[in-house]
């Protein structure tokens, strides 16, 4: 499995967003600007995840996704935020994402990810969970209602038949510094699937450790890239498991784009 990493922009209202547990956001500045700084860096793939859309039922930001393209960025794009159908999921990726994920849709209408998954391809599609672990097993969050349910592992690995990773996000944790809940992991361990961890990750024995699991083919790390730029750098440098980079469209990988 290539182990990855990748950089997180939180959107609100068009705006990146320094988010602490979903709950606080302060601005960052304009999120084309962010991405370009991440591509400098030589991340293995940026995450633009727009919490406003489906908060405020509106369908994908294309303009935004536009405003990202048209700087020219190399690394693969992945866009998370109001998509509800496959024609969404095909005006992200034809407004130059490489990769689109969702979330509230595999409960609101579980029907459309197997349509969606069938227009763009497994590859192409990432499923995002919110999760919370309070000592009483693993809850899944909604963070558009802000309540949370029983998690059902069942489900979800079906569902992830139509995608090629796993979006866990530790929601208790995120924005937090070196705190992401390796205990989210385990019901996952007997599993294949490949998981993105994000939430709480911000120090280099951190990422690696959680780069050793078998299950976690990615870190994503948001608010700690974004402010103390030089130091965080170094972050993204020192933690590196290989010091190339090559280009694969599938091939290699379960991404449509993807850096290893």
């Amino acid at each position: 499995m290539i182990k990855r990493i990748v950089g997180v922009v939180t959107i609100m209202n068009d705006w990146a967003v320094q988010s602490v547990g979903y709950e606080t956001y302060r601005p960052l500045g304009r999120p084309e600007i962010i991405a370009q700084n991440l591509d400098r860096w030589q991340l293995e793939e940026i995450l633009i995840c727009d919490i406003s859309r489906s908060r405020n039922g509106l369908g994908p930001n294309i303009r935004l996704l536009e405003t990202i393209a048209n700087k020219r960025i190399s690394t693969p794009l992945t866009y998370i935020g109001g998509i509800r159908n496959e024609s969404d999921a095909i005006k992200v990726i034809k407004s130059g994402a490489d990769r689109i994920g969702i979330e509230s849709l595999i409960d609101t209408n579980p029907d459309a990810v197997n349509k969606i998954s069938s227009a763009i391809g497994a590859q192409a599609l990432v499923i995002a969970q919110s999760v919370i672990n309070n000592g009483n097993g693993l809850k899944k969050f909604n963070f558009i209602e802000r309540t949370t349910s029983k998690f059902n592992i069942d489900k979800l690995l079906n569902t992830m038949s139509y995608a090629s990773e796993l979006l866990l996000i530790d929601v208790n944790n995120e924005g937090k510094k070196n705190s992401f809940n390796k205990k989210i992991l385990k019901p996952f361990q007997e599993s294949d699937i490949q998981i993105i961890c994000f939430g709480g990750i911000s120090a280099s024995a951190q990422i690696s450790d959680l780069l050793n699991n078998k299950n976690v083919s990615a870190v994503g790390i948001g608010n700690f890239l974004n402010h103390a730029e030089l130091a965080n750098w170094n972050l993204v440098k020192n933690s590196k498991h290989k010091s190339t980079r090559q280009l694969s469209y599938g091939k290699l990988t379960q991404g449509a784009k993807e850096w290893f």
